[in-house]
């Protein structure tokens, strides 16, 4: 009858024991997803920011403008302290944003020396799409002083399988959660 006892409230505490791993593992699965979305969010703004900044030049002398546009980098300059000229490359008013082929999306300063450091990580896709001066869409514009907005988009890719995702043909692992975001920027050129 002990035994039986002992055996009944092992079961109880085992069991307690594996509803609390399992609510636990739960939250932080949820939290990885949170987190790769939050890295996302941070990404954008920051890009976004700048972007909009792009060919800066209060004083219209310093020349600022969109250095380079593809489908995947975006290069450009900003008269940050207004003076009329484009300084040394330390004062970070030529900046780059692409993508690392470790996967992380990357900003180079000045004039790339350090290479590109990173911004967001586990980022699978970065593109730019260019709305030109004629109303047209495109991913590589022939005229940079045509551009006259920015469209981004970035998609990332984390190691943590969708929350509740049941696979019964057991053919598939269980899919990576994702994170999109797309932002439309007007730039100040």
């Amino acid at each position: 009858m002990e035994v039986l006892i002992t055996l009944l409230i092992g079961g109880i505490v085992m069991t307690s024991v594996l509803t609390s791993f399992l609510s636990q593992h739960k939250v932080y699965r949820t939290q990885k997803i949170v987190a790769m979305q939050q890295n996302l969010r941070s990404a954008m703004d920051f890009m976004t920011r700048e972007i909009r900044m792009a060919g800066y030049d209060p004083e219209g002398t310093a020349g600022a403008t969109i250095e380079s546009a593809t489908n995947d980098d975006i290069t450009f300059t900003v008269d940050w302290n207004s003076n009329g000229t484009l300084g040394a490359w330390e004062e970070n008013e030529r900046l780059q944003y692409s993508l690392n082929t470790d996967g992380t999306l990357g900003r180079a300063t000045g004039s790339g020396g350090g290479g590109l450091q990173p911004v967001a990580d586990n980022v699978v896709k970065l593109e730019f799409n260019y709305l030109m001066a004629d109303g047209t869409t495109t991913t590589s514009p022939g005229t940079m002083s045509d551009i006259r907005g920015v469209q981004i988009a970035l998609l990332a890719r984390g190691d943590t399988p969708y929350p509740g995702y049941t696979n019964n043909q057991n053919t598939k692992p269980a899919p990576a959660s994702v994170g999109i975001i797309s932002m439309t920027i007007i730039p100040t050129n």
